[in-house]
């Protein structure tokens, strides 16, 4: 059985007349994207202020962006084996649950992504409340991971165990336990509706050995069966439960090309910048936004630990580098916002 929930996920012009009630879609205050030569896709480096994912391919973005499996993505072969290099800065104020929606605006502004999804019945796990009840937390929204504290989505995985730590809710656990659970698909049916702090390691291999890199986390006893029903009071029971495929109507194999504001200055210049303030970039991907946009808005400065007269020198440099590097009209205009930024 296939129930098909027909969506456009980039609109048309002729489709948008109920648009001016619709929720503004979240999107990264500035993000860069370049091809990469080879895949080399190791963990994704992600805080509350920047996402950076080195070598990926195309199709673990889209994954990414609808939290659903690998094989839950179909489009053309290419997006299994072209790869990129994404470094983007997360608005401030923003949330971690609002990451995949912001890698969906990425992809239908940079590749020009149209999509649709698809529920199917297929055989997997119902994610439940066992008999004993829950065993963790909800969580205090006071230290959540986008304020103080330390809410958000950590997977930790090596030499065939996992790790899933961090403040989620009952539907993000069941995506990310069908995603690296490594099982099936999983339906979360346990009619939680808060946000819980969850602690999880397992391992599916009975002959586990921890690698001389793997010493930070402990080996698992249990496989994720157990895990799930000791650790956090649930169980996952067989059954054939409602799958969520993507289904890629059309998408562009190369992206739209960086703006100046996602394109770091690589000039002389900048290096000077960095080494006067002692400013250094986590990436150079997002070396120009990361200093324009401390620049820019007012107060930010003092995030780059200056006055405000060395954020002034700053800023005649940083627009003198801007000037060099792509023209007067980039200059001026945000010459003019640092300017007023800095009165």
């Amino acid at each position: 059985m296939k129930t098909f929930l027909f969506f456009l996920i980039a609109v048309p012009a002729t489709c948008i007349a109920n648009a001016q009630n619709a929720p503004i879609q979240p999107k990264f205050e500035v993000a860069s994207v370049k091809r990469t030569d080879r895949c080399f896709a190791g963990n994704p480096t992600i805080d509350p202020e920047s996402v950076i994912l080195k070598g990926v391919p195309l199709k673990s973005v889209l994954t990414e962006a609808f939290k659903v499996r690998f094989n839950q993505v179909e489009g053309p072969s290419w997006l299994e084996t072209d790869c990129f290099e994404i470094s983007a800065k997360i608005p401030e104020g923003a949330t971690r649950d609002q990451l995949p929606a912001m890698l969906q605006t990425l992809l239908i502004e940079r590749f020009k992504l149209a999509a649709h999804k698809e529920v199917r019945s297929r055989s997997g796990y119902a994610l439940v409340v066992d008999k004993g009840g829950p065993k963790f937390k909800e969580d205090d929204p006071n230290t959540n991971f986008m304020g103080a504290g330390r809410s958000g989505t950590m997977l930790f995985g090596a030499s065939g165990h996992g790790r899933l730590k961090g403040v989620m809710t009952m539907k993000t656990l069941a995506a990310h336990l069908s995603t690296d659970g490594g099982y099936g698909p999983v339906q979360d049916l346990t009619g939680l509706t808060g946000k819980y702090d969850i602690d999880l390691t397992w391992t599916p291999d009975q002959t586990f050995e921890p690698s001389a890199g793997a010493a930070d986390i402990p080996a698992p006893e249990a496989n994720l069966f157990t895990a799930v029903r000791e650790s956090l009071g649930l169980k996952l029971e067989r059954r054939n439960v409602e799958v969520q495929f993507v289904v890629v109507d059309h998408i562009e194999r190369i992206p739209t090309e960086n703006s100046f504001m996602q394109e770091p200055i690589a000039t002389v210049g900048l290096q000077n910048l960095q080494q006067k303030f002692k400013y250094s970039p986590r990436n150079d991907g997002v070396a120009a936004a990361e200093i324009g946009v401390r620049l820019m808005r007012p107060g930010r400065y003092q995030e780059l630990g200056l006055t405000l007269d060395q954020a002034r020198a700053l800023g005649r440099e940083y627009v003198q580098a801007l000037k060099e590097a792509h023209g007067d009209a980039a200059a001026r205009e945000i010459g003019k916002r640092i300017s007023e930024a800095l009165r």
